[in-house]
């Protein structure tokens, strides 16, 4: 039983081992939280960043994804709207990071939707430099699966993108913890607040098509299409 869990769980933890570049004894027993902060100490010793210190241990809330409870009953004609990688991307193309993030100025600048928490456009901020190429990397090997005939090259492919997806999933979180070298309120309340805008807004633009939305949860809904 062990030997067949291992067989299921370590190419995983060895492809995890590669990317963020500790021994595989320590990966195995580190949670996705720390594997990111080291694949981020590894980039930023990369790109010549000096990476910051700690902050204590504190947790605050913080508001999360919109949710619209579902609507009773039994409905066909359902269709399902997803958001690819919703907070990844949102860090990237608004370039959330704690060294964009500007209280006041004359500069360029994304505006947080509900906190109006600025973001530099440029340069491109450490996460955000991170996070897109983990994305980029990831949409590649994602392509590649589909194009290849090889099951053994499909399977190695998979094993990379999940362990791309896991890290790239992680760092939204992480913003929130004040153990987080890269801790920072404004950046993880700014990424929920464009997340709801974005479902909610999409929820709304539905309906000029048809659609009714029965149910939504962060980063995608469900809707019924009333002409069928």
């Amino acid at each position: 039983a062990v030997t067949k869990i291992g067989e299921k769980m370590l190419p995983l933890s060895i492809e995890l081992t590669r990317i963020v570049g500790q021994p595989l004894f320590d990966v195995a027993r580190m949670g996705s939280g720390k594997q990111v902060e080291w694949y981020l100490l590894r980039k930023a010793f990369e790109y010549g960043n000096m990476a910051p210190n700690k902050f204590g241990s504190y947790l605050r809330d913080v508001v999360g994804g919109h949710v619209k409870e579902p609507v009773k009953g039994l409905h066909t004609n359902i269709y399902y709207f997803d958001f690819r990688s919703l907070y990844p991307s949102i860090i990237v193309s608004k370039n959330i990071s704690p060294d964009t993030f500007v209280e006041e100025g004359t500069e360029d600048y994304h505006i947080a939707p509900e906190f109006g928490y600025k973001f530099r456009k440029t340069p491109q901020g450490f996460i955000p430099s991170v996070v897109g190429k983990l994305l980029e990397n990831r949409f590649q090997k994602k392509s590649m699966m589909k194009k290849s005939k090889d099951p053994r090259e499909v399977q190695m492919l998979n094993l990379q993108q999940e362990a791309l997806k896991r890290l790239t999933s992680t760092i939204y979180g992480l913003y929130n913890h004040s153990t987080f070298r890269w801790y920072s309120i404004e950046c993880s309340e700014a990424i929920t607040a464009w997340g709801r805008e974005f479902l909610q807004k999409t929820m709304e633009k539905s309906e000029e098509y048809g659609f009714r939305p029965i149910y939504a949860d962060t980063d995608g809904f469900y809707a019924v299409l009333e002409d069928e």
